[in-house]
């Protein structure tokens, strides 16, 4: 029986759409599955639907700190409010 190999999945947030198409063309090939956001406030919507999905939550979180609106430390502080380590 053979069982199916999956690739490690990024979320990534990147406000800079240069930088962050960059980071998923190298980490893509480097043999990741990166789910790109352009917020944190999309980071935090993006994971409120993932954590119901269940299989589809990402292994690592890639986050810029410094973004408009909500920062990349705004969404640690949240995550960690909501028991995520």
């Amino acid at each position: 029986m053979s069982r199916a190999i999956t690739r490690p999945r990024i979320l990534l947030a990147e406000d800079d759409e240069e930088t962050r198409l960059g980071l998923v063309d190298l980490l893509g090939a480097a043999g990741f599955d990166v789910e790109p956001v352009a917020s944190g406030t999309e980071m935090l919507e993006t994971l409120s639907s993932v954590m119901l999905a269940g299989p589809d939550s990402p292994d690592v979180i890639i986050t810029d700190v410094i973004m408009p609106g909500f920062s990349g430390i705004n969404v640690i502080e949240e995550l960690r409010a909501e028991g995520w380590r």
